[in-house]
């Protein structure tokens, strides 16, 4: 999971999500402890929400978690659901945005957000 994960961050971090800060952040918490990797994922999801991106670079990022959410590598992708993607759904829930960012996302990514917050 490693490899995904590492990708997945440097890709977000292409995109202009601030991932060094969120690490940084991170590591000075956990205090040399290892992250767990579901927390990690939950601060990247509540960051995209929270970035002020431009359109090309939304879509990307949703492709991305399309992508994740596709890997063959299942704790992997079930990482990035229940951690970033539930972390994206409270913080959308919480603040009540409207659903433009629900429009860049794939018919299963929008899926596994609606099954969330139903629950």
């Amino acid at each position: 999971m490693v490899k995904e994960l590492d990708f997945f961050i440097n890709s977000l971090h292409a995109e202009g999500i601030d991932t060094t800060k969120i690490l940084n952040d991170l590591n000075d918490f956990f205090d040399g402890d290892e992250i767990p990797v579901v927390f990690l994922l939950g601060n990247l999801g509540r960051e995209i929400y929270n970035s002020k991106l431009s359109f090309e670079s939304q879509k990307k990022i949703f492709l991305l978690i399309e992508d994740a959410m596709n890997s063959k590598n299942k704790e992997f992708s079930e990482a990035v659901a229940t951690g970033l993607l539930e972390a994206y759904a409270n913080a959308m829930w919480n603040n009540e945005q409207t659903i433009s960012s629900l429009e860049l996302m794939s018919e299963q990514t929008r899926g596994y957000i609606k099954s969330y917050l139903e629950f």
